[in-house]
């Protein structure tokens, strides 16, 4: 084997590591999911043993709920979902148990994770009762990673606050269209903290809108948001932005 191949061969068998960090309930699995399963994603070599059981555990778990209105089961482990770029990569991303993020010293296993990785895509939904959770999980990872990793943080269930309107021009703007939208004193505070911590910020939904222009879901009972004919809106961009600078 020449030089040559041996550089291909070293390539062909690297591994990247992409963390997804959030609390509980700020839409890791759902959004790997809709990335995997509805978009385009050019580079991913579906037809690879390590890509094809992880479109089957994503369809199992989450996105066949989805398409079918129901609500996925939440994440009660660390899961580890592996998939092969075209190029021969092999990519994993690693979705962490949202609840740990309160108790970091606890879980070895997500500190290392963080420490280790070449990338993360961390998550918050958009402000609810749930903000300063939500705040205090990015803060807390960002503390313990490299500013110079690929870094997205990604805003949820923005279909529940904005028009498809709105949420077209925040997602084109970076931010900017914040102060001339009709946002309460605390949310507006809470996404310009966010845009402020100069990592880019993706507004992104899962379930999106429907053909009328309203959020594809309905609250039960219980106050859960519930699928409705999804229709994912700007999922790909964070991951794409993240693989982007990787390769």
């Amino acid at each position: 084997m020449d030089v040559a191949d041996r550089s291909l061969e070293i390539v062909e068998s690297r591994t990247i590591n992409i963390v997804l960090w959030g609390a509980t309930q700020s839409g890791k699995s759902t959004a790997l999911a809709a990335y995997l399963w509805n978009g385009e994603v050019e580079w991913l070599d579906r037809r690879s043993k390590e890509t094809e059981q992880t479109l089957v555990r994503l369809g199992s778990d989450i996105w066949d709920a989805l398409k079918e209105n129901r609500l996925p089961s939440g994440t009660v482990e660390a899961r580890s979902y592996a998939v092969r770029h075209r190029q021969g990569h092999m990519i994993r991303f690693r979705d962490m148990r949202g609840e740990f993020t309160r108790n970091l010293e606890l879980h070895a296993e997500d500190l290392e994770s963080l420490r280790t990785a070449q990338a993360a895509i961390l998550f918050v939904e958009w402000p609810s009762h749930l903000a300063v959770e939500n705040m205090g999980a990015v803060e807390r990872a960002l503390k313990l990673i490299s500013n110079d990793l690929p870094i997205a943080v990604v805003v949820t269930k923005v279909e529940c606050a904005l028009t498809m309107t709105d949420f077209s021009l925040l997602a084109m703007d970076k931010g900017n269209h914040l102060s001339r939208m009709e946002l309460d004193t605390d949310t507006l505070n809470y996404l310009t903290r966010l845009y402020m911590l100069r990592h880019p910020v993706f507004p992104i939904s899962v379930y999106g809108y429907d053909r009328d222009g309203n959020p594809a879901h309905y609250r039960d009972e219980f106050g859960r948001l519930v699928p409705r004919n999804i229709d994912p809106f700007n999922v790909n961009a964070p991951f794409d932005h993240v693989l982007q600078q990787l390769f």
